[in-house]
């Protein structure tokens, strides 16, 4: 069953949503909420990329799809 094409594609899919995330807020940590983006440091840093680590792992399913579309203003298919 997990094997099966169409639950391996969704994990696909979440895999680079989540990395799209990464990747926007390592750049700009202004995209974090202000709580979360005061614990960083400079854009790429390795103080930063575990803040960032951080609240990913933070999030559910809907909340990371929700800041999916706030940042890059579009859906993104699961």
């Amino acid at each position: 069953m997990y094997r099966h094409h169409r639950v391996l594609q969704v994990m696909e899919n979440a895999q680079v949503a989540l990395t799209s995330l990464f990747g926007a807020f390592m750049a700009d940590p202004a995209l974090l909420p202000r709580d979360w983006m005061e614990l960083c440091r400079a854009a790429g840093d390795t103080i930063t990329a575990r803040v960032v680590c951080d609240y990913i792992a933070g999030m559910t399913d809907s909340f990371a799809l929700q800041e999916y579309r706030r940042i890059f203003h579009m859906e993104f298919p699961l």
